[in-house]
């Protein structure tokens, strides 16, 4: 993985769920960006057989190359890479690329990319449309022979597969589906909901927050019962949040929109259980862990139309979506939920039953994974014998 297990991003939180899951029936080698004396203290140093550190952001294919040596060397199997993006771990390079080196070492290769959010996601957006146009061939090609190395690629949606399968047409069978969730299948629901809506996740640049507290003060009159609390720890977000801050100081909210920061789990949860409409106004977003786990618990959302969000969230039945970036779409989509009792009740039910009809729970998410791996393992077991 490209980052360290302690952080608490979307890959990680999956990367950690496999590693508890998975121990039990695998003897499970880890590559992270974690300083050796710092994952000796995490609660994964106990799960897993080694642990290589490493820091998969600098270019160069020495690197990749220690990291295959030290995968044969364990004695490595199946290897599985879990990618940020499209284009994350530098997989648009022909140089770099850790995965193809590491194939070439004959070890079986597979990976999980946890946001196929743009095909031009090489560079960052503020560049100019027709430099991304031109150094499109160049790093798609780059893309392409990372995809060839692979046995298989995972998406986190049904969104994503799609997105992958059209983008990397050449290729398009190497790609599967497995919906990751941290639900047991037995958590609680709740109807008895207070006049709330609950944005729950990390402030930053592709998480749309500012759009949704916009939204929010301009039908805020007409509706002086209810409240808004954007929760969630700051990551690069700081132009976000003081964004936020100035959209409540002038409109005058700052009894009615809450910032309470981070959260611990349990407070997650019981915001989750009373909240009366649960916004995810994100303008990217591979799947949405917070929102699924909302929608499980009989919360319905208020969503932007991206990614693996419109799997979960049926416009006009387990919520209401808006388009990304436009506050006066999510005011006029949040009007509609915060007018309706009657309607939160029906769509927060329906959002249970969709998300137990997508088996979107650990025990499934961790038997894909080993429909993933054993057809590989059983390749390797017989050649080495």
């Amino acid at each position: 993985m490209e980052y360290p297990v302690g952080q608490w991003g979307g890959v990680e939180v999956l990367v950690k769920e496999l590693i508890a899951g998975l121990s039990g029936s695998f003897d499970i080698l880890l590559a992270s960006d974690d300083e050796p004396g710092v994952f000796a203290g995490s609660p994964q140093a106990r799960q897993v057989a080694a642990h290589f550190s490493w820091n998969p952001r600098v270019p160069h294919p020495e690197q990749a190359r220690k990291l295959a040596a030290w995968l044969r060397s364990e004695g490595a199997s199946v290897v599985h890479f879990h990618l940020g993006g499209t284009y994350a771990m530098r997989t648009r390079s022909w140089a770099d690329s850790p995965i193809p080196i590491v194939a070439a070492s004959g070890i079986p290769c597979v990976a999980t990319n946890h946001g196929a959010f743009s095909l031009f996601d090489f560079c960052a957006p503020s560049r100019p449309f027709v430099f991304r146009l031109a150094m499109l061939p160049l790093f798609w090609a780059g893309r392409l022979r990372t995809i060839a190395a692979l046995r298989e690629e995972v998406t986190v949606s049904d969104n994503d597969c799609a997105n992958m399968r059209r983008w990397f047409a050449p290729y398009a069978g190497k790609f599967r589906r497995i919906y990751h969730s941290q639900l047991s299948g037995a958590e609680e629901m709740s109807e008895a909901r207070e006049k709330t809506i609950l944005c729950l996740g990390t402030v930053g640049p592709r998480k749309g927050q500012p759009f949704l507290v916009e939204a929010f003060s301009r039908i805020a009159g007409r509706f002086p019962d209810w409240t808004l609390i954007i929760a969630g720890r700051q990551d690069s977000g700081v132009e976000e949040m003081e964004t936020i801050r100035r959209i409540v100081s002038t409109r005058e909210l700052c009894d009615r929109v809450l910032l309470p920061g981070a959260v611990s789990n349990e407070e997650a949860k019981s915001l989750m259980m009373t909240c009366g409409i649960f916004a995810m106004p994100s303008l990217a977003e591979g799947l949405g862990l917070s929102l699924q786990e909302a929608l499980f618990r009989g919360c319905p959302a208020v969503a932007s139309r991206v990614g693996g969000i419109r799997d979960m969230v049926i416009d006009g039945e387990t919520g209401w979506l808006a388009e990304p970036g436009s506050p006066d779409e999510l005011a006029a989509v949040l009007e509609k939920a915060m007018t309706s009792e009657a309607l939160r009740r029906q769509y927060g039910r329906a959002a249970r039953a969709r998300i137990a009809a997508l088996g979107m729970n650990r025990a499934t998410m961790l038997e894909r994974h080993q429909e993933l791996y054993e057809p590989l393992l059983r390749r390797s077991f017989c050649k080495e014998n």
